[in-house]
């Protein structure tokens, strides 16, 4: 029997995001959007435990900005602490510096990947509200 993975199905648009107060809000309503509009959306499941951030897990979500088109939307953040990677971003650096000590190229990868991505043209929840 033949099956068909959401790896192998074409998508337009990948939808990654972490958190319980976007999955239901947000981003569900952002991939309830574009469907109406006949794009094929793929919304990331991959959950997290309450109060983990984005940065906890970075090689699965910085990893892929290299080959994508990326449209970040900055949902209850201001992209300048993205960008600058202050307050928790600040934090969460700070732990995958001493833990991976020995590695601090990939972690300096990582900075770099997610300025870039800061730095890129996106959205800002506060032009919607």
């Amino acid at each position: 029997m033949a099956s068909s993975s959401p790896s192998r199905e074409k998508h337009d648009v990948f939808i990654s995001f972490r958190g319980e107060d976007t999955r239901d809000g947000f981003a569900s309503f952002l991939y309830e959007a574009l469907r109406d509009k006949a794009i094929q959306a793929y919304m990331d499941d991959h959950q997290l435990q309450r109060g983990d951030e984005i940065l906890t897990n970075p090689s699965e979500c910085l990893i892929g900005v290299q080959d994508f088109i990326v449209i970040p939307v900055f949902y209850g953040i201001h992209p300048s602490i993205v960008r600058k990677q202050k307050e928790s971003y600040a934090d969460a650096f700070a732990k995958h510096e001493e833990r991976l000590k020995d590695k601090m190229e990939k972690v300096n990868q990582w900075r770099g990947a997610l300025k870039e991505a800061a730095n890129l043209s996106g959205l800002h929840s506060n032009q919607f509200r």
